[in-house]
């Protein structure tokens, strides 16, 4: 998982802590997979996004 993260030379080269870099992964991971229904934008029949409420 750090390997595709891009913090792979970041550690090789001790600029970040290891823990530091997981943190902030499963930060992103928390992030991708609470977002709010809200904020997804509704599409209409179509398939195009139509606004709320519309």
């Amino acid at each position: 998982m750090i390997a595709l993260t891009g913090f792979t030379p970041l550690l090789e080269l001790e600029v970040i802590d290891p823990r530091a870099a997981l943190a902030a992964i499963n930060q992103h991971l928390d992030r991708l997979f609470t977002a709010a229904p809200s904020s997804r934008p509704e599409t209409g029949s179509h398939g195009g996004v139509r606004a709320a409420g519309v």
